[in-house]
């Protein structure tokens, strides 16, 4: 398969030898990765590492007006920044896409700072995200996910679609509700799975929904959520 893995956010914590351990060499994989005004030297150590096709560093600005909206967080603009490197790394890809016209047969998009220890690759279904268990806070996973490119794009445009989704009160501001409404908005199905992986830093690691110090743990069938609910 041709792969893109889309990488955003901080790059202070970012894992420097099994950062891509868990995907298949067999793969062809094409890096991309969007962070906002990271020191020089450490996006060029990633650089060095993992030879990303594209990088943006370019330091985030934007201009939200927050007040009258429901906060489910505290620290609103790193949700912001969080969702505009998504859109951001998104574009980079697109970007590729048109000077090469390169097909990409699986997207992923994670955390800089995940340390996958576990992953299948699958060839994704159409209008279908996949999102790992666990850590969903009442909305949804928003770590990591994968899909087509098509699903993707509907994926990272939380940042386009969240006025609307705060405007019509269906959701709050909250990373992983305005997530999981994002994905109802769009109408994608989602199929839940499970993926062995940690922040890097920490000790725990999360398998199917929950913390344990087991890093070898059968994967369960994927479970199809749909759109709907």
């Amino acid at each position: 398969m041709r792969v893109a893995v889309l990488f955003y956010g901080r790059i202070l914590h970012f894992d420097k030898k099994l950062l891509l351990k868990s995907l298949d060499c067999r793969h062809n994989i094409d890096i991309f990765y969007s962070c906002d005004g990271e020191p020089a030297e450490l996006v060029d150590d990633f650089k060095d590492l993992y030879e990303p096709v594209e990088v943006n560093n370019e330091k985030i600005e934007y201009s939200v007006d927050c007040s009258g909206y429901t906060k489910g967080i505290e620290n609103i603009d790193n949700m912001f920044r969080h969702f505009i490197n998504l859109k951001r790394v998104f574009e980079l890809l697109t970007k590729h896409i048109s000077k090469t016209g390169i097909i990409y047969d699986l997207v992923i998009v994670t955390r800089l700072d995940l340390q996958i220890i576990s992953l299948e690759l699958i060839l994704p279904e159409q209008n279908t995200v996949y999102i790992p268990y666990g850590e969903d806070y009442c909305g949804l996973n928003d770590r990591f996910a994968m899909g087509t490119i098509d699903t993707i794009r509907h994926y990272t445009s939380i940042f386009d679609n969240c006025k609307y989704l705060l405007d019509n009160n269906l959701a709050i501001l909250q990373p992983e509700i305005l997530t999981r409404e994002n994905i109802k908005y769009c109408k994608i199905d989602i199929k839940r799975f499970s993926i062995i992986y940690q922040l890097y830093g920490r000790e725990n690691m999360w398998c199917n929904g929950e913390y344990t110090e087991d890093s070898i743990t059968k994967n369960p069938p994927l479970e199809t959520l749909h759109s709907n609910l």
